[in-house]
């Protein structure tokens, strides 16, 4: 009886040995914020939080946050939407802060207006929604 017990022992040892093991990599979501403010307006700062894209891996997540930056720091002249078609564009300037991963782009208008853009780039985990807590 005891030999039984002992092969039975060693049998469950082995099964659980090789069995695979689960992953503990969660897949990583690109959320994006972003705001316009016009200056010499009453207007704060709306930011609005949305989900981009997601990844396998947090380092993927990231070359993209990088790409996008990039792409904001390169860009020159006209280009970003504006709430308000009816301004003409005479200049935009962008400025990056890649440890921050924001940029905010500055366009100003024929008219003297400027207005002000913010973008900015978090990966997270998918079970965290920076957005907080939805109510019901």
């Amino acid at each position: 009886m005891k030999r039984l017990r002992q092969a039975s022992v060693i049998a469950v040892l082995s099964l659980l040995g090789s069995a695979p093991t689960a992953s503990a990599e969660c897949a990583w979501v690109l959320w994006e914020r972003s705001g316009q403010y016009a200056a010499g307006t009453s207007e704060t700062l709306k930011l609005s939080t949305e989900p981009v894209s997601a990844y396998t891996t947090r380092a993927n997540c990231q070359e993209v946050v990088v790409t996008q930056l990039a792409k904001l720091r390169d860009s020159a002249g006209p280009g970003v939407r504006m709430d308000k078609p009816e301004w003409e564009l005479v200049s935009r300037s962008v400025t990056v802060l890649d440890d921050m991963q924001e940029a905010y782009v500055t366009m100003k208008t024929r008219d003297g207006k400027s207005v002000t853009t913010l973008y900015g780039y978090t990966c997270l985990p998918d079970t965290v929604d920076p957005r907080g807590l939805k109510g019901k």
